[in-house]
């Protein structure tokens, strides 16, 4: 049931300001023809692909009805500007007045995703730090802002110093943020800079920016304590997600060995809320203790936010 969608083998860096896979996909699930394939019971499911840097592609299929696998349509998603279009020669767009809204309001958040001036300084501090020969005892390193700031323009510049409290030397680097992509290149060898705290700061920030939503691996836990679920979880039997093909939802089912799959037990879990339901029919399979383990995911993840955050904030603090 359950296949990886295809990457190209483009090597992409994490663009904060770019729409993300289930944002571009929630476009696409409110095109017309797909609106109405899902009205008609046909279960449309997407199959995303990156062809370019700043575009997904779909293919949209039914996947239960009469038309079980039939084509809805192919479809391209600009992650810059959230315009949706057919694909091919003649990239006519799609997308109704709701949908055209919806794109504006993703772009605009997407937008605000980039690192703020405070954070842009912060992580080019530890990126000082993390220069070959400034660390020690005596080393006391800042740095400050060089030119004009401005956050929405792609790069901020920063002039980094350290100063010995061992000798009266003195030495600066200039260094370059890139707010989008929180990275921090070192403008003497042209080289992004990698350490470990550098990585550990970027990843805490990045994750800040992550919607409050359960992870797979959280959806699986859920999934396993619906009853249709669990009573096929025998003989090897395990229970597999992977692959993003709907906006705000994980596909689940029971595969087996011998490559048997128990369509019976296919599942959908709403990442948002934690909800289960049968992919073909929209019904409702809940149990007590899925809702109850769904929420108590949910509320680690408002925990974990709030630690991150003031993790974040004790490393940004002025010393």
């Amino acid at each position: 049931m359950l296949l990886l969608f295809v990457l190209s083998a483009i090597c992409l860096e994490a663009q904060l300001n770019l729409l993300t896979l289930r944002e571009a996909e929630s476009l696409v699930e409110r095109i017309p023809d797909v609106v109405g394939a899902q009205k008609n019971g046909e279960c449309p499911n997407l199959s995303p692909n990156y062809d370019v840097p700043e575009e997904f592609a779909f293919q949209v299929r039914s996947t239960c009805g009469s038309g079980s696998g039939m084509l809805i349509g192919n479809y391209t998603v600009n992650r810059q500007t959230g315009a949706v279009t057919l694909w091919g020669d003649d990239p006519q767009p799609v997308a109704d007045a709701e949908g055209e809204v919806l794109a504006k309001q993703l772009v605009a958040q997407a937008r605000q995703r980039i690192l703020s001036t405070e954070e842009a300084r912060c992580l080019a501090l530890e990126a000082a730090r993390s220069l070959t020969g400034w660390s020690g005892t005596d080393a006391n390193v800042s740095v400050k802002p060089f030119g004009k700031v401005n956050r929405f323009e792609s790069t901020m510049r920063f002039t980094a110093t350290r100063s010995s409290s061992a000798r009266p030397a003195q030495s600066g680097r200039l260094l370059t943020v890139n707010v989008a992509a929180a990275l921090v290149r070192d403008d003497e060898t042209g080289l992004n800079i990698v350490s470990a705290a550098v990585g550990a700061l970027t990843s805490k920030m990045v994750e800040l920016r992550a919607p409050l939503w359960l992870t797979d691996e959280d959806a699986l836990s859920v999934g396993m304590l619906i009853p249709r679920v669990a009573a096929n979880l025998r003989d090897g039997c395990k229970l597999y997600t992977g692959g993003a093909f709907y906006s705000h939802q994980a596909v689940m089912g029971v595969s087996c060995p011998e490559g048997r799959n128990m369509r019976d037990s296919n599942v959908l879990v709403n990442l948002q809320t934690g909800e289960a339901n049968d992919p073909d029919t929209g019904k409702s399979l809940d149990s007590a203790e899925s809702g109850r383990i769904a929420r108590e995911l949910l509320k680690q993840k408002k925990t974990r936010r709030a630690e991150l955050q003031k993790e974040v904030d004790a490393a940004c603090r002025p010393q």
